[in-house]
């Protein structure tokens, strides 16, 4: 089963089918241009990005990390990042995204859910 915050930034170019994706890979089916935004499988890195063929595969289900967002693609997934990663230093005046995001804030061009 794959680990959802409870608090997820969707693309715009994905947010009208985000629940059938979501449904989708929940299933182990495959999806074909989705992108996940999670946090860092190690404590260096601040965010990641997969895409989503990867999770057919059983051995990659398994080590995925909590997942806070989805785009279309690996371009729509990188401007999130950077709209994340401005919002942050706008805000905090530091590159914490990490620390930033565990405050849930709302960043302008990224639909947020709760």
């Amino acid at each position: 089963m794959l680990k959802w915050s409870q608090d997820l930034y969707i693309g715009d170019e994905i947010f009208d089918s985000f629940e059938t994706v979501r449904e989708r890979l929940e299933r182990g089916e495959p999806v074909a241009r989705a992108w996940l935004l999670t946090k860092p499988a190690n404590p260096v890195n601040q965010l990641e990005i997969m895409n989503c063929r990867y999770l057919v595969q059983e051995a990659c289900r398994e080590f995925v990390p909590e997942i806070i967002g989805m785009a279309l693609d690996k371009k729509e997934a990188v401007r999130m990042i950077l709209l994340m990663t401005e919002a942050c230093v706008e805000k905090t005046n530091s590159a914490d995204i990490r620390a930033f995001l565990d405050t849930a804030p709302d960043i302008s061009g990224i639909h947020h859910i709760h």
